[in-house]
């Protein structure tokens, strides 16, 4: 879709699966974005890691929950997304 990343789409499928069902989901891929979209239902695998993340997980390596990532990234900026942070 124009104007969207795979990792938006991605997400949506996620947020839709879980709203529509009793089931939870895997995301799996590298993209710190994704990072936001774990939940008690939603789980994240990195590949490289060979780990499926819990909100946990999240907080323990960024030091906020899944929910607030948005704001952690623009705070401190994200390179990869041409985010320069404040």
């Amino acid at each position: 879709a124009p104007g969207f990343e795979g990792h938006d789409i991605i997400a949506s499928m996620a947020k839709d699966c879980i709203g529509s069902t009793n089931r939870s989901v895997l995301i799996v891929g590298s993209d710190k974005d994704f990072m936001q979209c774990v939940s008690d239902r939603c789980f994240l695998m990195c590949p490289s890691q060979k780990k499926i993340l819990t909100q946990t997980d999240v907080h323990e390596k960024f030091g906020v929950l899944p929910t607030q990532m948005i704001d952690f990234q623009s705070l401190v900026g994200d390179s990869v997304d041409n985010i320069k942070g404040v």
